[in-house]
């Protein structure tokens, strides 16, 4: 099982500051948009109040040393650059070689074996005859965006956007310094996902038409860059995409269930329901996705889409497909922590499915356990830190610790249920995913989904339950397992 793709956390110990010194001129550039209406304003710094709507550009008075402070900006870092800084390093292009012979021998030997992300059904298609790998020296990324405090006492955050090129072995592809740092939002909230993604795309767009040039192998060599897929956790998924919040009426990328909105506590949620094969509703494509994307608004919501994305003006990106859930968020941080909470949270202690008052017997258990090396993080007592665990952690205990530590304890129906999970998910997340592997895997996961209706509140049965249920296993089709 291979390392998830880093959270944008790792910026956690940096302040603004030290980012503006990081991203010096030569290195990255800043740009100005309105605060009331998010009009991005021309490159021409004496344009000073926003033509749509009046707003201020600049901030009043000298602040920081700079003449002119800008009320609100992105910082855009030299892509270009660090792509061919990063292609030139020592290694990494070697890797790049060895790992894409493996890659197209790999197809040929075994052809239905799933390992990585190129071996999924998009990278696949790429590097056929005429598609965009069929050219040797063209690479693929993968995105990714989150948010996170600048400060735990404030709510300003910080919103990077990083880039990963798939084509590197995962041991260097997701090593800190070969994470392309593209972007930078800071502010209140969220940014303007809109305009901040647009002068991106753009970029993108370029590399994927024109490419760089780059010295490898001691010639001048072409090399050019698509996207295939983002990652992102719901709420930013959900901004990224333009579409209502993950508690919204077909908050699904994937498909057009709308869920249903039932009691819970002293007010309301929206569940997703288990549905037949006969009962679900339809699958999106790009085509009908488009449609609904340039005919709505944020006053009129067409399935779920408040207009218009960023990512629809990505050239070859195909936006259903390019945005998968997201294991990390979804799985550990939403499902598991979710059911670890309702079973030891004493304010479920009138429920079936309450072992709290165990708890000291199920941490002495799973302290007793020694782990191997490879497991980052050893055991932490349950009592103390079961809410604070980290994804690595939930990871842990989701596929190792749960099940032999609750065993005898938790009432077996709720037992065998949680396992069903536990197996399903360790076999999306392996390394090698044969066609066996995933009908089995689709068929407990899609149990654990209709069990999960039965078992649980209804409440609790949202959107993280629904794409594991009726959705990962296709994603996992698409674009490899789910650690990649």
């Amino acid at each position: 099982m291979q390392k998830a793709f880093p959270a944008c956390k790792s910026l956690g110990n940096l302040n603004y500051e030290k980012l503006w010194g990081f991203l010096d001129a030569d290195f990255a550039s800043e740009v100005h948009y309105c605060e009331k209406c998010y009009r991005v304003f021309p490159n021409n710094p004496d344009v000073d109040t926003c033509r749509e709507c009046g707003g201020p550009r600049y901030k009043a008075g000298n602040t920081i040393n700079r003449a002119k402070q800008a009320c609100a900006s992105f910082v855009y870092a030299n892509v270009e650059r660090q792509l061919k800084n990063l292609l030139q390093s020592p290694g990494i292009w070697d890797d790049i070689k060895r790992n894409k012979s493996q890659i197209l021998e790999r197809h040929v030997d075994t052809p239905h074996l799933i390992t990585d992300i190129t071996d999924g059904r998009i990278y696949r298609e790429l590097l056929s005859e005429g598609g965009f790998l069929y050219h040797n020296c063209n690479i693929t990324v993968l995105m990714n965006t989150d948010g996170l405090s600048l400060y735990s006492s404030s709510k300003v955050q910080l919103w990077p956007v990083f880039f990963a090129i798939n084509e590197l072995s995962p041991s260097l592809r997701f090593a800190r310094e070969n994470i392309i740092l593209a972007s930078i939002w800071q502010g209140k909230g969220k940014p303007p996902m809109q305009q901040y993604l647009g002068s991106l795309c753009s970029v993108f767009n370029n590399l994927y038409d024109a490419g760089i040039v780059v010295e490898l192998d001691n010639k001048e060599t072409s090399v050019k860059v698509k996207v295939i897929c983002g990652t992102y956790d719901l709420p930013a998924k959900a901004a990224v995409l333009n579409m209502t919040q993950y508690n919204g009426s077909e908050s699904c990328i994937a498909c057009e269930d709308p869920g249903k909105v039932v009691k819970q506590g002293k007010g309301h949620c929206r569940n997703f329901p288990f549905r037949e094969n006969n009962d679900k509703y339809p699958e999106r494509n790009q085509d009908n996705v488009s449609l609904c994307m340039l005919n709505s608004t944020p006053n009129s919501r067409i399935k779920g889409f408040r207009g218009e994305s960023a990512l629809l003006k990505l050239k070859d990106f195909t936006i259903v497909s390019g945005s998968p859930s997201d294991y990390m968020h979804g799985t550990l941080l939403g499902v598991v922590k979710c059911l670890m909470n309702k079973w030891f949270s004493a304010t479920e202690s009138k429920s079936n499915y309450f072992v709290g008052n165990h708890l000291k017997i199920i941490s002495k258990r799973m302290n007793s356990i020694q782990p191997p090396q490879c497991m980052k993080r050893l055991p932490r007592d349950l009592e103390q830190n079961y809410t604070h665990f980290k994804a690595t952690e939930l990871q842990a205990w989701l596929l190792y610790y749960a099940l032999p530590c609750l065993c005898g304890i938790l009432p077996e129906i709720y037992l065998h249920h949680f396992a069903l999970l536990s197996e399903g998910i360790y076999m999306l997340l392996s390394d090698h995913i044969t066609n066996e592997n995933l009908r089995r895997a689709e068929g407990i996961l899609s149990k654990f989904f209709q069990d999960f209706c039965d078992l649980y509140p209804q409440g609790n049965c949202g959107l993280n339950v629904h794409n594991i249920g009726f959705h990962y296993v296709d994603y996992v089709q698409l674009l490899g397992p789910l650690w990649a």
